[in-house]
C-alpha cells in the first residue's frame, strides 16, 4: 500500500522557537504558523498573523510561500486573506514550477484557479505569436503582425511581458527600435527575465540593466540610452546605474526627491552605483541620507550595496558604506554576507574590523578544513542542526572526503529532516554511500516530506536511485508537495527511463494506490496526463 500516513508538514529547525529571525526579517514561529495555517486552512490564524505583521505575506520557506500552499490545498478563504495584501504579487515568484493557478487546477480546485487568474492575469496568459516572433528575431513576421493589428505592439504575454520586454531581454536593439517606433509603451512593468528568480516590477529599461532580483547585471547601455531618449522615466536608480552624476545631482537637489527611492522592481540608487564602482554617485547619495540597509527586493532584505561592492572588489566604496552605517553582516539570499562574498583580502580585513563575520556554514562550503577542525575542538557544542546538515551537504557537494570524515569522527550525523541543499547529498555517490553506511536515512525527508528518491525521480537520476534503494529507500512514500510517489514525480517530469527503471524494480508501483486518504494522493498516471507525457501514459496503462 502506498503510504500516506502522517502526510503533514514537518516544522523545520530554522522555524522552531529560539532560532534567529528568518531571512533576517521575521520571527521564525510566525513564519511557521503562517505556513502551517495556510496548509490546514485556518483562516483565523492567517488573518491574526497578518494583522500582527502585514509583511509576513512575503514570508516563505525554501522558496515556498503561504499563497502557494493555500492554493495547492484549495483553501479559498486563506487565499483571499493573503491577496488582500496586493504587494504579494511582487515577491511570490512565478518560477519554473507550476504557477499558483496551475497548482490549484492540478489539485482539483478549478474555481479557485479561475479566481486566481482573475486576480492576476499573468497566471493564465500565455505568449502570442508576436512574442514568439520577437524572441526569435523574426523582423518580417513582427512587422506583419503589427500591420495586421497594431494593438499587438503592447500585447501582454506570459509573466506580464510585452514584446518590448522580450526584445530588451534578447538585447535586440533593432527590434527595440522597431517596437518603439510602432508606438510600444515604454514603461510597462513585468516579471524579470529569469523564471526561477522572477520578481515583478521590471520596466524594459530596468531589464536592460539587470536580469532579476539577485541583481545580476545586463548593462546594455545602448538600449538604456535609447529608451531614456524616448522618454522612459529616468529615475534615480537608472541614472545611478548609468553613472550619470549630473542627473543624480539634479534629482537629489529637487525638494521632494527621496535618496532611497526604489524602482518598482526593488532596485535602489545606492546599490546601482556601488555595484558599478561609481564612487562619486555613492558619495552624493550618502550625503543626502541614502540608507545602505534598506531591502532591495525579496532576496536582499538588508540591502545590497555593501555586498556588491565587497563581491566586486571596490574597497573605497566598501569603506564609504561602512562609514555610513552599512551592516557588515547583511545577507543576500543563498549568497552569504559581504565578508563571505569578497575575494579581496584587504576588503575582508576591513569588514572584519567592522564586525563582519564568516559563518561556519561558509567555512564548510569553502572547504576550510583547518578552521572547521579548530572550531570543533573548541565550540563543537555550538553547532546547530542546520549547520551540521549544511556541513555534510556542502562536503558531499564538494567531494570533500576530509570534511565528511572529520564530522563523522566527531560523532556528528545528519538530522532526521533536511530541506536546505537536500539534493547535494547525492552529488558524489561514493560519499553518499559513506553517509548511508553510517546512519543517514535513505528516506531523509524535507519539510514537505519529499524524500531523496522523489528528487532523484524528478531529476531522472537512476544511478543515485539505485544506491538509495540499496540502503532502504521506499518507493511507496508520498510527499506533501505533489501528493505522489517517486514514480509520480518521474511521470510528472517526463523521465521515461526512470519510470521504466522503477517499474522494473517493482512492477506493483504502477497500480499500488492508498486504500485510505485517496484525496491526498495523485496517481502517476494522473500526473503524466496533466503534463501531456503520452509515452509515459502508454507505459502506465
Amino acid at each position: 500500500m502506498t503510504k500516506t500516513d502522517n502526510l503533514v508538514l514537518i516544522q523545520p529547525f530554522e522555524l522552531q522557537p529560539g532560532q534567529p529571525k528568518w531571512l533576517g526579517r521575521w520571527c521564525p514561529e510566525d513564519v511557521w504558523n503562517l505556513l502551517n495555517a495556510s496548509w490546514s486552512g485556518d483562516a483565523t490564524v492567517v488573518n491574526n498573523l497578518l494583522k500582527k505583521d502585514p509583511t509576513l505575506v512575503h514570508a516563505n520557506y525554501w522558496y515556498t510561500s503561504p499563497l502557494r500552499i493555500a492554493a495547492r490545498e484549495g483553501h479559498e478563504e486563506v487565499v483571499k486573506n493573503l491577496l488582500q495584501h496586493k504587494s504579494i504579487w511582487d515577491e511570490d515568484p512565478i518560477d519554473t514550477r507550476d504557477n499558483i493557478a496551475q497548482i490549484a487546477i492540478y489539485h482539483g480546485h478549478a474555481e479557485l484557479s479561475a479566481y486566481l487568474g482573475n486576480q492576476n492575469s499573468s497566471l493564465v496568459t500565455w505568449d502570442h505569436d508576436i512574442h514568439h516572433a520577437v524572441k526569435r528575431g523574426k523582423y518580417d513576421r513582427v512587422r506583419t503582425l503589427l500591420n495586421d493589428d497594431l494593438q499587438n505592439v503592447d500585447r501582454i504575454g506570459a509573466r506580464s511581458k510585452t514584446p518590448l520586454h522580450y526584445a530588451v531581454e534578447n538585447e535586440d536593439f533593432k527590434m527595440v527600435q522597431l517596437l518603439v517606433e510602432k508606438g510600444a509603451k515604454i514603461d510597462r512593468e513585468a516579471y524579470s527575465s529569469h523564471d526561477r528568480l522572477g520578481t515583478y516590477g521590471f520596466r524594459p529599461v530596468a531589464s536592460a540593466l539587470w536580469f532579476h532580483g539577485f541583481w545580476r547585471q545586463r548593462n546594455n547601455y545602448e538600449i538604456v540610452n535609447y529608451l531614456v531618449s524616448k522618454r522612459s522615466a529616468y529615475t534615480l536608480p537608472i541614472a545611478a546605474a548609468c553613472g550619470d552624476l549630473n542627473r543624480v545631482q539634479v534629482l537629489l537637489d529637487r525638494q521632494n526627491t527621496d535618496p532611497n527611492y526604489e524602482e518598482a522592481c526593488g532596485k535602489r540608487a545606492l546599490s546601482a552605483a556601488a555595484e558599478r564602482n561609481h564612487r562619486e554617485i555613492v558619495e552624493a547619495l550618502l550625503q543626502h541620507g541614502a540608507n545602505p540597509n534598506l531591502p532591495e527586493g525579496p532576496y536582499c532584505p538588508n540591502g545590497y550595496a555593501l555586498w556588491s561592492a565587497a563581491r566586486f572588489g571596490y574597497k573605497e566604496i566598501v569603506q564609504l558604506l561602512l562609514d555610513h552605517g552599512a551592516d557588515p553582516n547583511a545577507q543576500v539570499d543563498s549568497s552569504g554576507s559581504p565578508i563571505e562574498a569578497t575575494n579581496d583580502s584587504q576588503i575582508r580585513e576591513l569588514l572584519h574590523q567592522h564586525g563582519g563575520r564568516i559563518s561556519i556554514i561558509a567555512h564548510f562550503h569553502n572547504k576550510n578544513i583547518d578552521y572547521v577542525q579548530e572550531f570543533l575542538d573548541n565550540q563543537a557544542d555550538k553547532l546547530t542542526e542546520t549547520e551540521i546538515a549544511q556541513g555534510f551537504a556542502a562536503a558531499v557537494r564538494n567531494s570533500d572526503w576530509q570534511m565528511v570524515e572529520l564530522l563523522l569522527s566527531r560523532g556528528f550525523r545528519l538530522p532526521s529532516t533536511l530541506s536546505i541543499c537536500q539534493t547535494y547529498l547525492w552529488h558524489d555517490l561514493e560519499l553518499a554511500e559513506v553517509l548511508l553506511k553510517t546512519g543517514m536515512d535513505a528516506n531523509l525527508p524535507n519539510w514537505q516530506r519529499v524524500t531523496p528518491l522523489h528528487h532523484m525521480a524528478g531529476q531522472g537520476n537512476i544511478a543515485a536511485a539505485q544506491l538509495f534503494l540499496k540502503y532502504g529507500a521506499d518507493p511507496k512514500l508520498v510527499d506533501v508537495e505533489y501528493r505522489t510517489t517517486p514514480l509520480g514525480w518521474a511521470a510528472r517530469e517526463g523521465h521515461v527511463e526512470f519510470v521504466k527503471f522503477l517499474l522494473s524494480y517493482d512492477p506493483r508501483l504502477k497500480s499500488d494506490h492508498p486504500r485510505h486518504a485517496v484525496n491526498k494522493f495523485t496517481t502517476p498516471m494522473l500526473w503524466a496526463s496533466k503534463r501531456g507525457h503520452q509515452n509515459i501514459i502508454d507505459i502506465l496503462k
